[in-house]
C-alpha cells in the first residue's frame, strides 16, 4: 500500500499529488494517432488505490460485461444477478428520488456513502434539458440493466461533510481497531507464495495440480534500505492489487505465459493468460468556453481555490468550491450502436479544471 488515506482532503489531481500514483503507460498494438503507441494509465499508490485518485464517479458498469464475464469465460457466479446483492450491500444512497426511482438497483444501508453533487451550476441545467431535446432520455448510471441516456452523475462523497469516500475510508479505517486487521502501509507484495517455495527462490515448475496460495513475500524500507518479509495465511490469500498490478504479480509468481516468464527469467508454476484483454477508455476532451459567468458557480482549480478561506468554509461546514471535487457531472450513454441495453460510448461533462490565463487566450 502507498501512504496514508486522502480521505479529508477536498481537492485531487495528478499534477498536485504524483508521489500517490503509479504513472503506468499502456503499449497498443494500435497507434490510433498516439506518440510511441503509449497512453497514460495513472493508478493510485495509496490506501485506498484507484479509488483515491480518480474523478468519482459512481458506476457499476453494464449488466452485459458481467453476464459475459460467466457466459464467454467462464467466470461461474459473476453474473449481474449474482454480483448485484453485493454492490447493494456496499452502497448507502443519500439521495431519495434516486433510491425510490430504482429501489431494485440501490441501498441506503451500506458503509458507501454515494451523492448526487449539490447546487449544480446553472449551465448544468440547460446541459440536460438540451440533450433530452436531441432524444436521449433522464437515466440513472447506478441502473446496471438501462443506462442509455442522460444523467446527473453521482459521486462518492460523503452528504454531511464533504469528503471522498473510498474502499479505505468506507471499510478499513471504520475498523481499524479491530484485533484481526493489521494494516501495512509502504509494504510493496512481490509475490504470491504456494506450497513448497521457500522465501527466497521460486524455481517450481508447472505441474497439473493447481497450486495453493500460502502466503505473500513483500518489500518495506527500514533505517538500513529495503527488507523481504514474508506472511503465512491461515485460510485464504486474496490478491486485490487492481487491473495492473494484480497481473503483474501473479505473473512474478509465475503463473502467466511460458514463454513471457522466461523471457523474464521467471520459472512457469502455471501458464495461464494472465494480463491478457485489458481494455482501458480513451478520454478524447473537447475545451469549450461558457460566455455566460454566472453559468458556473464555483472554479474547480486547486491553485485559485487552496486558500485560508475556502479551507475554513469546507473544514467547518463542508461549503465552498473545496466541496465541489473535480468529477465529471453529468454524462450520456450514446446507443450510437444501436443496443440501447449496453451504450458503446459515453460523453461525460467536466466543469473548469483550466486556469484564468489559458482561457483568457
Amino acid at each position: 500500500m502507498g501512504v496514508n488515506s486522502l480521505k479529508d482532503e477536498a481537492c485531487f489531481g495528478f499534477g498536485s499529488f504524483d508521489f500517490l500514483i503509479w504513472f503506468f503507460h499502456l503499449s497498443l498494438s494500435l497507434g490510433f494517432g498516439l506518440a510511441d503507441h503509449r497512453v497514460p494509465c495513472p493508478r493510485g499508490k495509496i490506501f485506498g488505490g484507484s479509488h483515491a485518485i480518480n474523478n468519482a464517479g459512481y458506476t457499476r458498469g453494464n449488466f452485459r460485461d458481467y453476464d459475459a464475464w460467466e457466459s464467454v469465460y467462464g467466470a461461474t457466479g459473476w453474473n449481474y444477478r449474482t454480483l448485484l446483492p453485493y454492490f447493494l450491500r456496499t452502497e448507502n444512497n443519500t439521495d431519495p428520488a434516486v433510491v425510490a426511482a430504482a429501489p431494485r438497483f440501490h441501498s441506503t444501508t451500506g458503509p458507501l456513502e454515494i451523492t448526487t453533487p449539490p447546487n449544480l451550476d446553472p449551465i448544468i441545467g440547460r446541459w440536460l434539458n438540451a440533450v433530452q431535446q436531441l432524444g436521449w432520455p433522464l437515466s440513472d448510471y447506478g441502473n446496471l440493466e438501462q443506462q442509455f441516456g442522460v444523467t446527473v452523475l453521482q459521486c462518492t462523497q460523503s452528504a454531511t461533510n464533504g469528503t471522498r469516500q473510498t474502499t479505505a475510508s468506507a471499510y478499513v479505517e471504520v475498523n481499524i481497531a479491530r484485533p484481526n486487521l493489521h494494516v501495512l502501509l509502504h509494504a510493496h507484495v512481490t509475490r504470491v507464495l504456494f506450497e513448497g517455495d521457500s522465501s527466497s527462490s521460486n524455481t517450481t515448475s508447472n505441474t497439473t495440480t493447481p497450486p495453493t496460495a500460502t502466503g505473500v513475500e513483500y518489500v518495506r524500507p527500514d533505517d538500513e534500505g529495503n527488507r523481504t518479509y514474508t506472511v503465512s495465511a491461515r485460510r485464504e490469500v486474496i490478491l486485490s492489487a487492481g487491473s495492473i498490478n494484480s497481473p503483474q504479480i501473479l505473473m512474478l509468481s509465475g503463473i502467466g505465459h511460458q514463454d513471457h516468464l522466461s523471457s523474464l527469467g521467471i520459472a512457469t508454476r502455471v501458464e495461464l493468460p494472465v494480463g491478457d484483454n485489458l481494455a482501458e477508455h480513451f478520454l478524447v476532451p473537447f475545451d469549450f468556453l461558457v460566455t455566460n459567468a454566472s453559468d458556473i458557480g464555483y472554479g474547480r482549480h486547486l491553485y485559485y481555490n487552496l486558500n485560508a478561506a475556502n479551507l475554513y468554509a469546507f473544514f467547518t461546514n463542508a461549503s465552498g468550491p473545496l466541496q465541489r471535487l473535480p468529477f465529471m457531472e453529468t454524462y450520456i450513454g450514446t446507443g450510437v450502436n444501436g443496443n440501447t441495453d449496453w451504450p458503446d460510448g459515453v460523453l461525460y461533462m467536466l466543469i473548469n479544471q483550466g486556469r484564468r490565463e489559458s482561457l483568457k487566450k
